[in-house]
């Protein structure tokens, strides 16, 4: 006979086997007498055994929390990292539990994301969260037998909130009456001017071959300047009100960039650059889009608490791809910089918003009403820049 250890490596039922080495017959007790016959014989020991075991569960637990701090007012996915979550649907709760509600996206043994959603007035605190095993394979959670919890210890995140009722919008514009672009460079090559300036036909030519690489009547500085002010100009947005519903505004969709954070309200979007030759000559239906959509960045939407206590939310794009292409046509193969903007509230509720990119104009609303304008700097000093110049989180202070 030999005994042992069976070892579980997962939650779940198994059949586990039991087998001797060797086994002999084994003879019966009768007297077997002379010239009897042979005495009888039992028939061999089977070489083996079987039987049924479950593999005990064990108990939940969270390594991590990503992202760990929520804002209120807002929604954000999370993901739950750990081990023994189960594969039957998982429970996440939160103590305190009041305003916080959550469905859940994905979820295996190992990590659960979910999107979670934190109500407006909600108070800045400390939640616990834990989860809760609800077992595998359609069977539940077998721990509790041998002193297994199915539940987790929590692990902890934090819900920010402004304490303000302030909303604040802060919208990017291009303004084609700033100075630079009142007046285009002078000494350009009068191709270059007359095919951007002629027709629609001749517009959508040559902004459509800077578009698929090929540098059409671009022969020096003055040519790039020139190409680069005047798509700027012929692509720019009207000037919003001084009042606004920032939704509102939002589906109006006239503006580059879009960041609305506060205890109203809560949303970003980066906007369309019109087609230029489209503004130059009205009802103008190209191929080439110059624009279309514009690019959000890895960053967008991005918030949290920075190095100095302000939670935060930031907005970042940049013009789309037929945009980029035709850029990097003029300027010699340089990327396109980003465009930002950052708001934040610090724990008396108290806005800060002016952490915005160079380029182009940011009017800054509270509650709908302006308050203050950042100006564009000149299109040369920011086409000069590359795709490095951004706003990353790290860099919020």
């Amino acid at each position: 006979m030999v005994s042992g250890f069976v070892t579980g490596i997962a939650a779940g039922s198994t059949t586990i086997g039991v087998s001797d080495q060797y086994s002999e017959p084994t003879y019966t007790a009768n007297f077997c007498g002379y010239n009897l016959p042979s005495c009888p014989v039992q028939p061999a020991t089977p070489p083996g055994a079987q039987g049924s075991g479950t593999v005990v569960d064990s108990t939940p637990t969270i390594t991590g929390i990503a992202p760990s701090n929520w804002i209120a007012g807002a929604t954000a996915q999370v993901t739950f990292t750990g081990q023994y979550f189960g594969t039957n649907t998982p429970t996440v709760s939160f103590s305190p539990s009041a305003g916080i509600t959550y469905s859940l996206l994905s979820y295996n043994d190992t990590q659960i994301t979910a999107s979670v959603t934190v109500a407006s007035g909600t108070p800045n605190e400390q939640v616990a969260i834990t989860v809760t095993n609800n077992g595998y394979g359609g069977q539940s959670f077998n721990g509790g037998q041998v002193g297994q919890s199915a539940n987790s210890s929590p692990a902890y995140a934090s819900v920010r909130a402004p304490a303000s009722a302030q909303e604040v919008t802060v919208i990017a514009w291009v303004n084609g009456q700033a100075p630079d672009l009142v007046t285009l460079p002078f000494g350009a090559n009068q191709s270059l001017v007359t095919n951007l300036n002629n027709t629609s036909t001749t517009c959508g030519v040559e902004v459509g071959l800077w578009i698929a690489g090929i540098p059409v009547d671009l022969y020096n500085a003055t040519d790039q300047a020139y190409a680069n002010d005047w798509l700027v100009k012929y692509s720019a947005n009207p000037a919003p009100p001084n009042t606004i519903t920032p939704s509102a505004q939002r589906t109006a969709g006239n503006f580059r960039l879009i960041n609305d954070f506060g205890a109203n309200g809560g949303f970003y979007q980066v906007g369309k650059t019109p087609d230029p030759c489209g503004v130059k000559f009205p009802g103008l239906n190209t191929v080439v889009d110059w624009l279309s959509k514009g690019e959000a960045s890895q960053y967008m939407g991005a918030y949290g608490v920075s190095a100095s206590g302000k939670i935060y939310v930031l907005a970042e794009g940049r013009v789309g791809t037929a945009g980029q292409k035709g850029s990097a046509t003029i300027n010699g193969g340089r990327t396109v910089p980003w465009i930002w903007s950052v708001i934040e509230f610090d724990s008396s509720g108290n806005a800060t918003y002016s952490d915005v990119a160079v380029f182009p104009t940011y009017s800054v609303y509270v509650n709908g009403t302006l308050i203050a304008t950042y100006p564009q700097t000149t299109v040369a000093a920011f086409v000069a820049k590359d795709q490095t110049y951004q706003r990353t989180p790290s860099q919020i202070q």
